[in-house]
Formats: C-alpha cells, structure tokens, sequence
C-alpha cells in the first residue's frame, strides 16, 4: 500500500511538472547541472560537419533534408517534460526564428541548457508538426504566436547525434 501511494506522488510529480522557456530555477527535475565556463559534450562527438546558419536552413530546408549539418547559436528554449528537444537560434537570425534539435533518444538536453552557447550535429529532417503541437511550442515555450498556428507546420528538425552547451 504504501509503495501504491509512493508511486501516485511521483506520477502526480511528474504529471504536474511544466515545460519553461526561462532558464531553469532549480525546482525542476536535476540529472546533469551545466557549469558557467565548462562545456560540456552530450551524446556522439562533435564530427565536424558542415556549418550551416538557423536563416540557410529555414530558407531552403528542402535542400538539407537527410544531410548531417552542425548549428552553431543561443538555446532559446527547451523541452523540460523529458529534456527530449531545444530550439536554436544564431546571432544573424531574429530571435523569432529557430530550428528545434530533437535529442532524444541520443542524449538529455542538459538542465539549465536556455540562454547557453551550443553547437548540435544531426541529420535534417522536415516534419509536418500538428496544429496542437505547433499552438503548444509557442504558447508553452515562446516559440511564435500561438494565435497565429491556424493548421500543421511544416518546420525543419535536427536529429541529434551530439551537442556541446557553454
């Protein structure tokens, strides 16, 4: 029985846990902690594939699609459910337009990851992301106007093999 009510709190835990798109004030869930000067490497090695820009890749996805490509720029914002994606943007681009890096399964973003430095490699996909998911992204983690998700999102996606986060 009381490993019943053990497990209910851990579920109502996780269940009531919230996704945020400021840096994490350290209520949330804690694996790996980043230092403020170390960096630190999540999943593959970087390989040093080809750099591309946020802007290149949002302007012409279709041309990446299936090639391995490194971004370079700030974390803007962050899966905290399951640590699972992060979005990025570079220093030539708006802070409205991004590219999310889906981790998982590879590796965890790391807590603390929103507002850090971070290189990430991965193949490009282009995903059609559903209305309900695209209004979540952006009413959830700041990423667009929710009011302005009137159907599916096209939107090109990083499939990470590895990353670094300073």
């Amino acid at each position: 029985m009381q490993s019943t009510a053990k497990l209910a709190c851990l579920m109502m835990a996780l269940a009531t846990s919230s996704c945020q798109t400021k840096p994490d004030a350290g209520g949330g869930p804690s694996v790996q902690s980043m230092g403020s000067t170390a960096t630190q490497a999540v999943g593959a090695a970087l390989a040093g594939a080809k750099r591309v820009s946020v802007a290149e890749l949002l302007a012409k996805p279709a041309g990446f699609v299936g090639q391995t490509v490194r971004l370079e720029g700030e974390v803007t914002a962050m899966c905290h459910h399951q640590r699972a994606w992060f979005a990025i943007r570079d220093d030539a681009t708006p802070a409205s337009q991004y590219v999310r890096v889906q981790t998982r399964p590879a590796f965890l973003v790391p807590t603390g990851a929103i507002g850090k430095r971070a290189k990430a490699e991965g193949r490009v996909e282009l995903v059609q992301v559903p209305q309900a998911m695209a209004q979540h992204y952006a009413s959830d983690h700041g990423l667009g106007d929710p009011k302005a998700v009137t159907g599916p999102v096209q939107a090109p996606v990083i499939i990470a093999m590895g990353a670094e986060f300073d």
